[in-house]
């Protein structure tokens, strides 16, 4: 995709919003992730959690790609050096589902009954880490702020 062709894409109503943009790029990471889990278990029958620990680094390549490119897209972050880029985004993501974990099995502890309903407990905790996600994303991989904050680099 060209500069001014995600330009033009990026001023389309909600998709001018970078965190409606990362929305829409984390459901992709999530049809990725799971539609490649449930291959691997179900039909190649691999473990399930090797098997999460192939469709998990794919979606998260996935997502960097399309963050990179349409979400946080700016021609600093094209010249930007890939690999630190990616492995800043990596350490994201990984810190990101660690906190929902994490906020998912508080919930279980001080609340036993979300037990049953388990989506009472992970709707949250997914909420609170996309949202850590989001502004890690912005602010430290892909350094989004910084460049904001340089009206020089902005002409």
């Amino acid at each position: 995709m060209s500069q001014a062709e995600a330009g033009a894409f990026k001023g389309a109503g909600l998709f001018s919003l970078p965190v409606a943009r990362f929305a829409v790029v984390g459901v992709a990471g999530f049809v990725v992730d799971g539609a490649l889990l449930t291959a691997l278990v179900n039909l190649a029958h691999v473990d399930t959690l090797l098997a999460r620990g192939v469709s998990f680094p794919m979606a998260v390549t996935l997502t960097w790609f399309l963050n990179r490119r349409w979400t946080f897209f700016s021609q600093r972050h094209i010249d930007e050096a890939i690999a630190s880029q990616y492995l800043r985004y990596v350490g994201v993501q990984i810190s990101g589902a660690g906190l929902n974990v994490a906020v998912f099995l508080a919930l279980l502890v001080l609340f036993p009954g979300l037990s049953r309903e388990p989506l009472l407990a992970l709707a949250p905790a997914a909420l609170g880490a996309a949202a850590y996600n989001y502004v890690l994303s912005r602010q430290f991989a892909f350094r989004y702020g910084a460049a904001l904050s340089r009206p020089s680099q902005l002409g």
